[in-house]
This record gives C-alpha cells, sequence and structure tokens, in this order.
C-alpha cells in the first residue's frame, strides 16, 4: 500500500499550544513518513517561529493571518487597535490551504472550518477528538502516532 503524501495544516492557538507535547511527537513522526506540516494560525510569524521554537515543533511552512491581513492592506485603525474585515480574517485560512494544496487543517474554530473545500477538523478539546463530520472525527486521546496513521487511513480511503 502506497500512502500519498499529505500536507497537514495545523492551527497554533486552541490545538496546539493546548497539547504542545503531544504535537511535537505528531509533527516529528508526520514528518518522518515524508508529511508536511503547516502551522496556519493568527499571530505574527516572528512570534510563532518563537514559540514554536521554544516547544521543539516540527513543521514546513508558517502562515500567519496577521501578517496576511498586514499585507492585504485591509486595516482599520481603532482605538482599541487594528481591526480587519471579519470575512478576509474567517476565510483566510481555507484560502491558503486551497492555493497551498494542504489536504487536511486541524483548527479549534468551526467558523474558519465553514469556509473549507478541503477537510478541516474542527478540535473538540472536551471530547479529545478532530471532527470532520458528522460521522467522521478523528481520536486524538491516542498516541500522536496512532493520529499519523489515522489521518493516512483516512486519505488512502478517499483516494
Amino acid at each position: 500500500m502506497i500512502l500519498p503524501k499529505l500536507q497537514i495544516g495545523l492551527d497554533f492557538h486552541g490545538v496546539v499550544d493546548q497539547r504542545p507535547q503531544y504535537f511535537a511527537d505528531f509533527c516529528s513522526r508526520a514528518r518522518r513518513r515524508g508529511h508536511r506540516v503547516y502551522i496556519i494560525s493568527g499571530g505574527a510569524k516572528a512570534q510563532l517561529t518563537k514559540q514554536l521554537a521554544e516547544l521543539h515543533i516540527e513543521y514546513d511552512f508558517i502562515f500567519s493571518l496577521t501578517d496576511y491581513c498586514l499585507a492585504c492592506q485591509a486595516i482599520t485603525q481603532t482605538a482599541a487597535g487594528l481591526m480587519f474585515s471579519d470575512y478576509l480574517w474567517n476565510s483566510a485560512k481555507a484560502d491558503f490551504c486551497r492555493r497551498a494544496g494542504v489536504d487536511i487543517h486541524i483548527d479549534d474554530n468551526p467558523e474558519y472550518c465553514d469556509f473549507f473545500n478541503t477537510l478541516c477538523c474542527c478540535y473538540d478539546k472536551k471530547a479529545d477528538k478532530c471532527i470532520i463530520s458528522g460521522h467522521m472525527s478523528l481520536n486524538m486521546s491516542t498516541s500522536a502516532e496512532s493520529l499519523v496513521y489515522q489521518i493516512e487511513r483516512l486519505f488512502f480511503l478517499i483516494s
């Protein structure tokens, strides 16, 4: 059985930072199996890079919503700080995943998942699951190695 090499997106705030040791192991194992790991999150790239290094998390690419929105110049200055269009902010992860060919993205915000054409798995911290649809989910209470295999099996069944 030849498995496709996958591109896996992970949100940092709300997913990776909730279980950093688990995701450090997951990212390491996924990359050793030839998959690419994308950190796709709201924070600025410089800050994410520092946090990922401190947590010993391996990755292939970082996509920062903040940096992307700043580059789009879709900014409004308010007394509370910089504000971005809700639509731009909420759809940017899905747009990036589509353009970059990311196969599956794990996020804790169901609003973002609504914009995805590719698989978006909504992380439920309480249930320790990642819900793909009403009847499909990934069990994240198992080992990081098992999560890699679950994702591989999912794509073997799809392809």
